[in-house]
């Protein structure tokens, strides 16, 4: 790999970084898939179908960015979910994956 594709994979990774940044909540991210789901539909009703293309490739790139934000009730799922995971590696005896499994259980109940 040239410096140059190298450092274009930099530049890449900055701007997704940037996209990131744009939110600070979930609110916020839930506030433009709305405002964009609105102009999707205006731009359908429209006939604009260039423009609904195009908001719709926004949707697509924000909507996962949710993740970055769990709701509560999203947070109490992956909770217990982890939380079967890690009993049934403990009566299977994988001590290790029950172990990192507490761990992780422990980072999202703070």
């Amino acid at each position: 790999i040239s410096n140059k594709e190298t450092s274009d994979d930099d530049e890449s990774k900055k701007d997704e970084n940037k996209k990131d940044d744009r939110f600070s909540s979930r609110a916020e991210i839930d506030a433009e898939i709305s405002r964009l789901k609105k102009e999707m539909d205006d731009a359908i009703s429209n006939k604009d179908f260039k423009k609904a293309s195009s908001v719709q490739e926004c949707l697509d790139e924000i909507e996962p960015m949710k993740e970055l934000f769990p709701t509560m009730s999203e947070l109490i799922s992956q909770i217990e979910a982890l939380k079967k995971e890690m009993d049934e590696a403990i009566k299977s005896k994988t001590f290790d994956k029950a172990g990192k499994l507490h761990d992780d259980i422990e980072d999202l109940e703070k």
